[in-house]
């Protein structure tokens, strides 16, 4: 994941989330804030970080943006937050299982490393079947492909069960809030700098 040459090169692609919707005027977007907290971690490493959200956006839309988005930039990892608005729109789960898996092995075939952000939670849809439906696709996706998936759903649920007072979701109840922005860039680089470490210092089979 971390380039050679000191800077990581990062293609952060998604929907609203990714896209800042729901936070007030001047409140840095998750991948935004990304940078910060890995710059600090990652000492002496340079992280730029494009961002290409677009609100509204299922996996396939996003999946040719990153072809061309890649051609252009050509980053070191593509961070793509999926699966929600799949979920909405009764996305088939084979559908975007086939549209996931291709992309994740265009990119590795590219160089490039993965990261996936799975499902938000919402109380608004907890008990949705073509929610769960999408969200059991992307563990197995990430699973089978052996990519970094950051289970945000299980994180939100949990401070959402343990800390009522913190209000992640904006007034819609959908779209994550000032503090949600900041909790989701917390969770997706420590998942990130944990994936890193667990890298270099694991042994070699050779």
């Amino acid at each position: 994941m971390l380039a050679e040459h000191g800077t990581l090169h990062i293609l952060a692609i998604g929907s609203a989330s990714s896209a800042g919707l729901g936070s007030t005027a001047g409140v840095k977007s998750y991948p935004v804030q990304i940078s910060d907290i890995l710059e600090s971690a990652l000492k002496g490493v340079n992280v730029e970080i494009a961002n290409r959200g677009v609100g509204g956006e299922v996996a396939q839309t996003s999946a040719d943006r990153i072809r061309s988005e890649v051609a252009l930039m050509k980053p070191d990892l593509v961070l793509w937050q999926l699966g929600t608005n799949d979920a909405l729109s009764r996305v088939d789960p084979d559908q975007f299982t086939d549209v996931v898996k291709t992309t994740i092995e265009w990119l590795r075939d590219s160089g490039i490393d993965v990261v996936l952000v799975g499902l938000q939670y919402t109380s608004r849809f907890a008990k949705d079947e073509s929610y769960d439906a999408i969200r059991q696709a992307l563990q197995k996706i990430a699973t089978d492909e052996k990519v970094l998936y950051v289970r945000r759903y299980d994180a939100m649920k949990f401070i959402a069960q343990t800390r009522a007072n913190l209000h992640l979701m904006a007034n819609d109840n959908f779209h994550l809030s000032d503090l949600g922005n900041q909790c989701m860039a917390e969770h997706v680089a420590r998942a990130m700098i944990a994936n890193l470490f667990v890298k270099r210092f694991r042994p070699n089979p050779n």
